[in-house]
């Protein structure tokens, strides 16, 4: 295991991190993979660590990858993907990187660590992300909302100014 820091591993990323969506049967949501390598890298706030299969490094090693963050008191599991690999049967390789990364967060004296979100209590049990709320929920019985989703839709003035500086600054870049 090593922390990632290099834009060599983004095609990987972006594949491991559409394969772990194909397996809960739902489109994985929009994830800026390079500015999420980017904060891992020039700031000590953030890492991603990365298992790798044979003891190589190389990006076609990447099996499984997570993304942690350090938000105060805090820390934040925040992203992670893996491929499964057919000589460890069902077993997820994320596991190391569950422990790395809790570790990571407690040498920062984090007090408690967010492992992200669960399904409502109210799912069935057949939901495909049911089994990880399971593996979640048990490591503790506390649910605590820490933030909301939010879609904003600017205004159609705000829309058409953007596309008309959008037009302007292209226009600008193909006469240098």
């Amino acid at each position: 295991m090593k922390a990632i820091d290099g834009e060599e591993y983004l095609p990987r990323l972006r594949a491991l991190y559409d394969e772990t969506f194909q397996r809960t049967g739902s489109a994985p949501p929009p994830l800026d993979l390079a500015a999420m390598l980017a904060s891992a890298t020039s700031d000590a706030s953030a890492r991603v660590f990365g298992v790798f299969a044979g003891g190589r490094v190389e990006p076609e090693a990447l099996a499984a990858f997570a993304w942690v963050r350090s938000h105060g008191d805090y820390a934040s599991y925040d992203v992670a993907a893996s491929t499964r690999m057919p000589v460890l049967g069902r077993t997820p390789i994320g596991y190391p990187l569950l422990w790395r990364t809790t570790e990571w967060a407690m040498e920062r004296g984090h007090s408690w660590f967010d492992l992200g979100g669960v399904i409502p209590q109210s799912a069935p049990s057949t939901h495909p992300l049911a089994g990880i709320t399971m593996f979640k929920l048990g490591f503790t019985e506390d649910r605590v909302v820490v933030g909301d989703e939010m879609l904003i839709e600017p205004s159609s003035a705000l829309r058409r100014i953007h596309a008309l500086s959008s037009a302007l600054a292209a226009m600008t870049r193909g006469q240098k």
